[in-house]
């Protein structure tokens, strides 16, 4: 099919693509399961309700999607139901007599009525000729702006797709949503090194490592400091100041491995003077809402002591950022030096979670290996 993937297939109908019967073909024939984005209803569906009830289960949908990402519900299509034969992918179609009027106008006027208020833009409707007299209809709803409620037996509900559910939203979470309780900055880090040049003053690669914050959360937030621990040389550094030490309550929350002679991997007469530091900076980005950038910052510009006896160097370092008025946020950075070949190889850069703790280190990578370390 032209779109790889249901949130690709609702992006399609919601960009005035529509949808064709050779691609509702291939949803059955690939058995495209049930997801965040979209939802069967065997034709069937329509005929085994009453009004009110199959009225009632389309604005639950709707509501469902449009509290969101969006998503595409399909009608006609029994998408991987379980039946006494085994699991059943068909094309059913529907029947338009079990409606009693024109479908296009009881779905418009009587099911999305009560909810077009609510709903920028209205949902897209389409009725596709699948052959073999079976006809299917698809509604894609996007995002809304605001939730979306459906009016049930004289009370206000609230519905959220979760995965290939759409479970009523409970009160207490409708309020923190309402009030803003709960709310914080969904903070995301791009970034990438680049390998300068070799053979630098004082036997040193000059590292330099480029990142950018976004934030993909619904509450906006401020940019603040952020701090890069790592081990590097203590000479030479550029565009940073180098710090003396390592703040203890930063120190407590990282792991540092290369504490030992051996986990450089060489004699001391061949290691070079090393200092655990802390380097800082301080953005000055205003306020931010979602899916904009936090601050850009860089690059970070270090550099890394060679190891002449080792081909394979492999350095580790962790980057916190902390926006005002937000938990901190911890990355873990990596990078292997092939020294011989001047290039860089296994970048990570990872965001943890809160229960990880991130690890700073610089020695040979067989010696990395043997620690066990996890990333």
């Amino acid at each position: 099919m032209p779109t790889k993937t249901t949130y690709e297939l609702l992006s399609s109908i919601l960009s005035g693509d529509g949808i064709t019967p050779e691609q509702i073909r291939d949803l059955v024939r690939q058995r495209v399961s049930e997801d965040q984005y979209v939802e069967y209803k065997r034709g069937k569906f329509l005929a085994e309700n009453t009004k009110k009830e199959r009225a009632q289960t389309i604005r639950r949908m709707i509501s469902g999607f449009a509290n969101a990402e969006g998503g595409v519900l399909i009608i006609g299509v029994a998408g991987g139901e379980n039946t006494t034969d085994g699991t059943k992918w068909e094309i059913t179609g529907f029947d338009r007599a079990c409606v009693g009027k024109d479908l296009r106008e009881w779905l418009l006027n009587d099911v999305l009525r009560d909810l077009a208020a609510y709903l920028v833009p209205i949902p897209r409707v389409h009725f596709v000729d699948c052959g073999s007299q079976k006809e299917v209809v698809v509604i894609a709803t996007s995002r809304a702006p605001n939730l979306v409620p459906c009016l049930e037996g004289g009370r206000i509900e609230y519905y959220l797709r979760i995965g290939s559910s759409t479970p009523a939203i409970p009160p207490y979470l409708h309020s923190d949503l309402v009030l803003g309780r709960r709310q914080r900055a969904n903070l995301h880090v791009d970034g990438r090194f680049e390998f300068v040049r070799a053979g630098a003053p004082n036997n040193t690669f000059l590292l330099q490592f480029g990142f950018r914050v976004e934030n993909h959360g619904i509450s906006w937030c401020h940019a603040g400091a952020y701090e890069v621990v790592g081990y590097v040389s203590p000479r030479g550094l550029t565009q940073l100041q180098l710090g003396e030490s390592v703040p203890i309550p930063i120190r407590q929350s990282i792991d540092v491995l290369a504490v030992t002679e051996d986990s450089y991997g060489v004699a001391p007469e061949h290691r070079p003077a090393v200092l655990a530091c802390l380097v800082s900076a301080r953005g000055n980005s205003g306020a931010l809402g979602r899916i904009a950038p936090l601050s850009r910052l860089g690059p970070v510009g270090c550099r890394i002591p060679v190891l002449d006896q080792i081909d394979f160097i492999r350095w580790m370092g962790c980057l916190l950022v902390m926006p005002e008025g937000e938990p901190p946020l911890w990355v873990q950075l990596g990078v292997t030096i092939d020294r011989k070949r001047e290039k860089l190889e296994d970048h990570i850069v990872r965001k943890l979670a809160p229960e990880e703790r991130p690890v700073v280190y610089w020695g040979s990578l067989e010696t990395w290996e043997n620690l066990g370390a996890s990333t």
